[in-house]
């Protein structure tokens, strides 16, 4: 019976510092594999949650990292349920799952991956670069670096260096491709 109290906290704990991160892809985020659904979360947060897990249900740090890998399996299983066979969940703990953490992007990525004619946008950054020239004169440039999913469902990172006006007019295409559709 105390085992799955502490499974409910550990849950609650594991939700709640996830969905702190939903909007920060850099931090956390899913993603669709050719193995099925997976999830990426930056190492500062796996730590945070881990300490929070060790201190407030006072356990071990080898048993906050079991704990925290089985209730990641089990949000990804509610995920996948509903990304890849749009099933909703019957339980409470599905349905938090779903409210908590999940967007209809996933799904969309999903369907998008299914049918996908050309590798699709798994991540993207912008790295500021500064350089020298001959004469000693720095110029600034901007290193787009675009991770894919391919179709044969392999990742690739494509690196394209730009200049300020490159990116400006790269945004000014999309704004004019979306004609005014919020993000």
């Amino acid at each position: 019976m105390v085992q799955v109290m502490v499974k409910d906290d550990a849950f609650n704990i594991i939700i709640e510092a996830l969905s702190r991160y939903k909007h920060d892809p850099k931090k956390f985020r899913f993603d669709i594999r050719s193995d099925g659904l997976g999830v990426s979360i930056h190492k500062a947060v796996t730590d945070e949650i881990i300490s929070e897990l060790t201190s407030r249900l006072n356990i071990t740090h080898d048993n906050a990292e079991e704990i925290m890998k089985s209730n990641l399996k089990r949000i990804l299983d509610v995920l996948s349920d509903k990304i890849l066979n749009n099933q909703n969940p019957s339980d409470e703990v599905g349905r938090i799952i779903l409210d908590r953490i999940y967007n209809e992007e996933l799904r969309y990525k999903y369907l998008l991956a299914s049918t996908a004619i050309a590798p699709i946008i798994n991540d993207i950054d912008i790295v500021s670069i500064n350089k020298s020239t001959d004469n000693e004169n720095n110029i600034k440039s901007y290193l787009l670096k675009i991770k894919t999913l391919n179709l044969n469902g392999e990742y690739s990172i494509i690196s394209i260096e730009a200049s300020k006006y490159d990116l400006k007019l790269l945004v000014e295409m999309i704004n004019s491709t979306l004609g005014g559709e919020e993000l």
